[in-house]
């Protein structure tokens, strides 16, 4: 099957990497009407990526709600995992080659902030270009647009549970723009050494760029 994202301009893609950068593509229209649609990709982003982690996480959920009741499912992930640290997996093949891969989890802050803005998806107040609501507006979008940013960053859809015993689970990775890079590697009685640890904040190689500026006034071409 290809990627949802092949055929741009054909069909609308569900993969949350395709919510998060029409989101992008909202903000930067640069009009008032653009900043409701952004609201809708980014509240269908926190869908997504929820339901594709709890989807390859079945086998230690004790129910898989619908997409749509969001708490509901953030609360299983959450039982889960436990966590909204970034868990870092720094894989080394002892034929040689390494890579690092991370499990981001979606944070209580990235969950009430994308449902929060299904407030902004129903009929509103007039509101003048002066008001300060629309600056309000744009800096609630642009807080869960960096956020989402960051869930996106990890190509790990089920976190490494560890026990007495050491790393379990599954290793589901996003390989939407191809596994070759890593195929050579995992392969049948492949000796690797893993070492886990929890990050507070994003590596320092994520170089986040606000997609626009965060003054409503700013940001606007123009109002009519």
């Amino acid at each position: 099957m290809p990627d949802d994202r092949t055929q741009r301009g054909q069909i609308y893609g569900t993969h949350p990497a395709d919510y998060l950068d029409r989101a992008k593509e909202r903000l930067q229209e640069r009009t008032p009407e653009s900043l409701f649609y952004a609201a809708l990709e980014l509240r269908f982003f926190l869908e997504s990526r929820q339901d594709l982690y709890l989807n390859a996480q079945k086998a230690y959920a004790r129910s898989v709600p619908r997409a749509w009741k969001t708490t509901h499912q953030w609360l299983e992930l959450e039982r889960i995992f436990g966590s909204d640290e970034i868990q870092h997996l720094h894989f080394e093949f002892h034929e040689g080659g390494q890579f690092d891969f991370y499990y981001t989890p979606v944070t209580l802050e990235l969950r009430k902030g994308a449902e929060k803005l299904s407030e902004f998806l129903h009929a509103q107040a007039y509101h003048a270009a002066s008001d300060v609501w629309w600056s309000n507006f744009l800096s609630k979008i642009l807080d869960v647009y960096r956020r989402a940013w960051i869930c996106s960053r990890g190509k790990l859809f089920y976190p490494a549970l560890i026990s007495k015993d050491g790393a379990i689970g599954k290793l589901a990775l996003d390989a939407r723009n191809g596994p070759e890079e890593y195929a050579p590697f995992f392969v049948p009685d492949a000796e690797i050494t893993v070492k886990v640890d929890y990050l507070r904040e994003p590596p320092s190689s994520w170089e986040y760029q606000e997609p626009v500026g965060g003054d409503f006034v700013g940001y606007l071409d123009s109002v009519t």
